[in-house]
């Protein structure tokens, strides 16, 4: 337990940015994979994205599934405006700059995104969060997470025996990603920047309370450091 936060001694971007250079070295060659085997043949899809960043999983949508329709959430005002003149000439992408607690959407959307924004958030929060994305949910609609969560080293192993992809050399990577994963989480809770790290088995109930399951589950990156979760209603 960290008695107190610490003042961040970065911009609220760099960690926009650092989100970014992970998805171009590692998440980018796994998400349009998974997508498509979750949707299936259904590839007009309605998506919304959580804390869209630079908007990095909206342009692999938009490359990857046409006829799309996308709306990004970012809070973060530069990061915003940076994300809306990219895509300023895409008439199937729409970019908003508002909490996600204050959003009202029109629609209900097929595909919910939350790439690493979890940890922004406390146990409660979480809960409030998710729920409201499930009451935006088309039926048989999927909320994807992508986040690196502590303490399930076994269940990531046991994952990779599903997949079968659980060698040696996978093994060792693993083991030294999870290093780093901890100091990462160690971060998550010590700076203001975030709220707390994301804990499993709280997750879990928050899950289970709110009527979701864990539709499918699978490594986002090669070091199985951070993973895709689909939730759906049941």
């Amino acid at each position: 337990k960290i008695p107190e936060k610490i003042i961040s001694p970065f911009e609220e971007d760099y960690y926009t940015e650092s989100g970014r250079n992970a998805f171009k070295n590692y998440t980018r060659f796994s998400f349009p994979k998974y997508l498509k085997e979750i949707i299936k043949e259904n590839a007009k899809l309605n998506v919304l994205d959580l804390g869209c960043g630079y908007g990095n999983y909206i342009e692999l949508i938009h490359e990857n599934f046409k006829g799309c329709r996308i709306v990004g959430i970012e809070k973060n005002a530069n990061v915003y405006e940076s994300t809306s003149k990219k895509f300023k000439n895409h008439t199937n992408v729409k970019i908003i700059n508002k909490d996600f607690f204050d959003f009202k959407p029109g629609d209900k959307y097929d595909v919910i995104l939350m790439n690493y924004v979890l940890f922004y958030f406390n146990a409660e929060e979480k809960r409030k969060v998710l729920k409201k994305a499930k009451s935006i949910l088309n039926k048989n609609g999927s909320i994807i997470l992508c986040q690196y969560i502590p303490a399930i080293e076994d269940l990531k192993k046991e994952l990779a025996k599903r997949q079968n992809d659980f060698t040696i050399s996978r093994e060792i990577e693993m083991y030294y990603s999870d290093k780093i994963l901890y100091a990462n989480t160690l971060w998550n809770d010590a700076v203001d920047t975030f709220s707390e790290a994301v804990k499993w088995d709280e997750l879990k109930t928050i899950i289970s309370s709110l009527n979701l399951e864990i539709a499918s589950m699978t490594n986002a990156d090669r070091f199985y450091y951070s993973l895709f979760i689909e939730l759906k209603s049941i």
